[in-house]
């Protein structure tokens, strides 16, 4: 059963207020025609992180939509990674197609990088299709360390209200200072015999990017 209110201006004027000072607090609303999007964002994270924990063979979160406390700092899973157990901090997206190209980008919160309680390693980016025809899959990107990004090594950093032109020819605007790291920057995912295993295994290679860089920005 669905409700319907109407709102005058002066109400939506406020109901928009609250919603600001929300993003504010929670750093994870995002309104995009008039729709509120953290549910799907989260949705989609933890989805992610399923599907990591079955790929690696690591035990599925216990909490959806995040830490029973609100926040993580930044480790989604403990993985022994080249003999060293380290601390991986999941981005996931969901695309439309599989389409994928060296300057694609994954978006990681400069607010979350920059936490003092912060204990990421890596962050591991995936890629979810849930509009591909006939079939859904998931495309694991792979990693980049923390601290590469930290000192500049990689990565393009957009300031707050920051607005840049994608390679569509739409605008962006950032709501709040974010690090977008191409594709082509990020290490090859660890493949392991249970991965080699799974229904419709395949391994793929990014495409070259396109002619229209991710680099142009405006204030």
């Amino acid at each position: 059963m669905e409700n319907q209110v109407n709102l005058d201006s002066g109400q939506f004027d406020e109901l928009l207020r609250v919603l600001f000072v929300l993003t504010n607090i929670c750093n994870d609303v995002d309104i995009r025609n008039g729709f509120i999007r953290q549910r799907e964002f989260r949705l989609t994270g933890s989805l992610g992180e399923i599907v990591f924990a079955d790929a690696y063979e690591l035990q599925r979160p216990l909490k959806s939509f995040g830490a029973e406390d609100g926040q993580d700092n930044g480790q989604d899973f403990l993985y022994n990674y080249n003999g060293t157990i380290c601390s991986f901090d999941l981005k996931t997206m969901a695309r439309n197609d599989n389409n994928l190209k060296m300057n694609y980008v994954h978006n990681i919160p400069i607010y979350q990088m920059l936490k003092e309680k912060s204990l990421t390693d890596y962050y591991f980016a995936i890629n979810l299709h849930p509009k591909y025809p006939n079939y859904k899959y998931a495309s694991f990107i792979g990693q980049v360390t923390k601290q590469s990004i930290i000192d500049g090594e990689i990565g393009k950093k957009f300031d707050e209200n920051t607005t840049r032109l994608r390679s569509d020819g739409t605008q962006l605007t950032f709501t709040r200072s974010n690090c977008e790291v191409e594709y082509e920057h990020f290490m090859t995912p660890i493949i392991t015999d249970k991965i080699r295993e799974l229904l419709g295994f395949k391994i793929c290679h990014i495409r070259p990017p396109s002619k229209f860089k991710n680099n142009e920005s405006t204030r």
